[in-house]
């Protein structure tokens, strides 16, 4: 099992044009090479699911001829995050409450050498 870590810039992807228009935005910035991460609409693990979102990146990665880093956001979830982390979603967020579920998906991930967070991270924006 590998060690994952995170880059440091994060684009927003919604459906497969946003998620190109980011990578577009991100490679103007100059941070393609220092690593993006991909990084689903707030809920998206519950109300579209991880299959989809799978389906989603591998569209994305196959149209720029990269692998990405992908963040799929569970909301208040823990059911979705860890029926995201059984599909194989290595990466998602899980809004921080401090009940057992949480801290149960947290050591499910944590066991599968995954990362789950507790809040959004920012993401790439135009100024």
């Amino acid at each position: 099992m590998s060690i994952l870590s995170l880059p440091h810039h994060f684009v927003l992807v919604s459906d497969r044009a946003s998620g190109l228009y980011g990578l577009e935005v991100a490679h103007a910035m100059g941070v393609m090479k220092q690593g993006v991460a991909l990084l689903s609409s707030v809920g998206a693990g519950c109300f579209m699911g991880a299959p989809w979102w799978h389906a989603l990146v591998r569209e994305l990665e196959e149209a720029v001829g990269q692998r990405f880093v992908h963040v799929l956001d569970c909301a208040t979830s823990p059911a979705h995050a860890v029926m995201a982390l059984t599909l194989g979603q290595r990466v998602a967020i899980l809004l921080e409450n401090g009940n057992l579920q949480n801290k149960t998906a947290q050591a499910l991930y944590k066991q599968e050498g995954g990362i789950l967070l507790s809040k959004r991270p920012e993401t790439i924006t135009l100024k």
